[in-house]
């Protein structure tokens, strides 16, 4: 393969995928897990699926992947997308519900709005917790 040159631009094909898919399941992510730990009608609704496709492993996601998304770049985007995004939103959800009360009621009372309280002491206090799904979001996708 390295005399003929495949083997580079294979490697590159797996890395392009692996990187899209990784991203736009951290991009996806984190959002989702902020709006779960904050919201919760927005956890009541999307905690069931999240839990249910945390289950499955992403090696099993491959068969359907090809069923419902045929075969070509898709499938493999998708999969790694969803290895990455499941232990990206659990971890961003758990840093959002594991800031400390004490944290944001003194900024309550010090008459900050939601949105400063959001952005001041909620994010950074769940920053931790984000690196770490995203150190653990390439491990599952990538066989």
């Amino acid at each position: 393969m390295i005399s003929h040159g495949t083997l580079a631009a294979d490697t590159l094909a797996s890395l392009r995928r692996v990187f899209i898919g990784y991203a736009l399941g951290v991009a996806v992510a984190v959002p989702v897990g902020f709006l779960m730990g904050w919201y919760p009608a927005v956890r009541a609704l999307v905690e069931p699926y999240v839990q249910f496709f945390r289950t499955i492993p992403p090696l099993a996601l491959i068969p359907p992947a090809v069923v419902l998304l045929g075969i070509g770049e898709v499938p493999k985007i998708a999969v790694i997308f969803l290895a990455s995004f499941m232990a990206c939103v659990l971890s961003s959800f758990q840093g959002v519900i594991d800031v400390d009360k004490t944290l944001i009621n003194a900024a309550r009372v010090l008459g900050a709005p939601d949105r400063t309280i959001f952005a001041k002491v909620v994010v950074p206090a769940s920053t931790p917790f984000i690196l770490v799904g995203m150190r653990i979001g390439p491990g599952p996708s990538c066989p």
